[in-house]
């Protein structure tokens, strides 16, 4: 699939790629992250899309999200 058939699907982030949100989100007293996301937008130059899950925005390649 192209990148930009991402945009405005729902996906989740591979276990080892979550794991780092979780620790950071914890430190910051948030708890109740869930690994679900919506893709916003891709950005070209980088080849990554732009998620969106609570308050987390996260960049992440194709190969890190699997489709929810």
């Amino acid at each position: 699939m192209r990148l930009d058939g991402y945009v405005g699907r729902m996906v989740r982030l591979k276990h080892e790629n979550f794991q780092p949100i979780v620790r950071r989100a914890r430190r910051r007293g948030h708890d109740d992250l869930e690994n679900r996301f919506i893709v916003a937008s891709v950005d070209g130059e980088m080849g990554k899309l732009i998620c969106y899950g609570a308050d987390v925005r996260v960049a992440v390649a194709a190969g890190e999200v699997a489709l929810l």
